[in-house]
């Protein structure tokens, strides 16, 4: 069984190097572009979705399994994706100090065959987590800043890493905050009979 996880990020390769023993990383071939005429969720999944299915060029003869997701931050009615510039990254943190916010992961597991390049089944969902951000200072803030951690970061911050310093309380699933629901994704394929995987 070939394993795919359509990302390069480092944190999601790190979750899925603690679960499975070989599998794949390929960069999906897909914009992160959110439809204003839709939900969050239904962006997140849909882009979710897409990743997933932009790699299925790349499955070898047989059945794969793909794997991807998408991340948002959710605040006061505002989408917190990764930010542009360390001046972006400085104005969501200062927003973000001393006050909750929602995580958003969006996630795909794929079956594919790999010979037709065909579905064989499909499981798209969100998985959401609430996160408390404790009073940070603007020294704080210009310290975190001169890291680099927080580009690349959707919501400017690395739970996982040095971010995780200002992070005082979290209601839900810590590694959807992350970026990539590893319980929620072993669920679906132990459903599948896929989990857990042999060594």
């Amino acid at each position: 069984m070939e394993i795919i996880l359509a990302s390069t990020s480092p944190q999601k390769i790190s979750l899925m190097e603690n679960i499975f023993s070989n599998f794949k990383i390929i960069k999906p071939g897909t914009k992160e572009i959110f439809n204003k005429n839709i939900s969050i969720k239904e962006n997140l999944k849909k882009i979710s979705y897409h990743k997933a299915i932009s790699v299925l060029k790349y499955c070898e003869e047989g059945e794969s399994i793909i794997v991807s997701s998408d991340t948002v931050i959710f605040f006061k009615n505002t989408i917190f994706g990764k930010p542009e510039s360390l001046i972006e990254a400085k104005e969501t943190l200062r927003m973000l100090s001393g006050k909750w916010h929602r995580v958003l992961t969006g996630y795909t597991i794929l079956l594919v065959n790999g010979l037709n390049k065909k579905v064989l089944k499909s499981f798209t969902d969100i998985s959401e987590t609430r996160v408390k951000m404790r009073n940070i200072s603007i020294r704080e803030i210009d310290f975190y800043l001169k890291t680099g951690e927080p580009l690349g970061k959707a919501g400017s911050y690395a739970i996982q890493g040095i971010g995780g310093c200002f992070i005082e309380r979290i209601e839900g699933d810590f590694y959807t905050v992350v970026g990539l629901p590893i319980s929620k994704i072993c669920e679906v394929l132990y459903l599948w009979g896929y989990w857990p995987p042999e060594r």
